[in-house]
C-alpha cells in the first residue's frame, strides 16, 4: 500500500546562510541513497530555517524513515502534517529532490517557496502540489535542485 507523508521541522542548530546548502546537500545525499534502496521517493524544501518534506512509499517503511527523522538531531519541533494512502507517486523520479531558498531564485520562485510552509499547515495536498511545481520551475531555471 503506497502512502504519502508530509512533515515539517526546524533546523537544529539554525545554519548560517552560507551553511544552508551544505546541510541540505548532506541530508539529501544520504536520504536519496537510502530511500531508493527501500522504495521511498520524495522531496525536501529548506526555507528560512524550516524543513518541509514529502515522503512516498510503503507505509511500514515510511514509519521507519519518519522515526529516524524524529531522532535526528538536525531536526527539532518535528510535526507530522499529513499521512494518507495514495494511488500514485508525485515525486517518482527522485529518491530525494530538494530545493533550498537562495538569493539566486527569481522573486516568483521565492514567493512560491515561501508559501509552501504556510500551506503545509493548512492544506497538505496543495502544499505538496506547490512543492512539485517549485521543483519543476527550479529545474527549468537551472536553480538549486538536488536529486
Amino acid at each position: 500500500m503506497l502512502q504519502r507523508l508530509l512533515y515539517s521541522s526546524k533546523a537544529a542548530p539554525l545554519p548560517t546562510p552560507g551553511e544552508e546548502k551544505a546541510l541540505v546537500d548532506e541530508i539529501v545525499a544520504h536520504a536519496s541513497q537510502n530511500n531508493r534502496r527501500v522504495g521511498v521517493t520524495g522531496a525536501l524544501l529548506f526555507f528560512e530555517g524550516q524543513f518541509i518534506q514529502v515522503l512516498e512509499g510503503p507505509g511500514d517503511v515510511l514509519e521507519d524513515v519518519f522515526e529516524r527523522i524524529c531522532c535526528d538531531f538536525r531536526h527539532e519541533m518535528v510535526r507530522l502534517l499529513d499521512l494518507q494512502t495514495v494511488p500514485s507517486r508525485i515525486f517518482a523520479e527522485w529518491g530525494m529532490a530538494s530545493v533550498v531558498d537562495s538569493e539566486n531564485a527569481s522573486d516568483p520562485l521565492r514567493a512560491k517557496l515561501g508559501s509552501i510552509p504556510f500551506l503545509a499547515g493548512l492544506n497538505a495536498g496543495e502544499a505538496i502540489r506547490e512543492l512539485r511545481a517549485a521543483i519543476d520551475e527550479a529545474q527549468i531555471a537551472t536553480y538549486e535542485v538536488a536529486h
